[in-house]
Formats: C-alpha cells, structure tokens, sequence
C-alpha cells in the first residue's frame, strides 16, 4: 500500500490518498487546509517514510514506514510468530 499527498489548485486544498501500487485509491481526502493538516491526518503517529516528487500535484508518496514502527511490525509478523 502506499500514500500520496497532493494539492488541489483549483480549490487551493491538500488531500491525501491511500491505494495498492496498479490499483484505483481506496480512500482520499481532499479538504486539507495546510500540508500540516494532510500529514496530521494521514500519519499521525510519523511512521510513514516520505519522498519528495516531481509528478505534477503530487507533493509526497509513502510506500513503507519507518523501521521499527507499529505498522512496519505489523507488514512483516505473522499472527504464527
């Protein structure tokens, strides 16, 4: 799964977005005042690794999370384990 969070000139807001790599986003926001307020929504607890971008729009994409996190255990433990 990864994250992106982009800009909507025409409504001058920041939205953030959440999909499988090939597939159609599942979930989006597009009401974001700040690009403070999009982080803070979508990472809360700063445990996605961010990279910067050249797509047009597109401000940031996270296609993991820092190691060590809550969710970067959960990618890799089984319920086995």
């Amino acid at each position: 799964m990864f994250t992106t969070v982009f800009y909507i000139p025409e409504t001058k807001r920041f939205g953030f977005s959440y999909a499988f790599e090939g597939k159609h986003p599942h979930h989006v926001i597009e009401s974001c005042l700040t690009l403070q307020d999009a982080l803070d929504h979508c990472d809360p607890h700063r445990e996605h690794v961010w990279e910067e971008t050249s797509a047009a729009n597109v401000l940031l994409v996270s296609r993991g999370y820092k190691e060590g996190s809550v969710m970067w255990r959960m990618t890799r433990y089984t319920f086995a384990e």
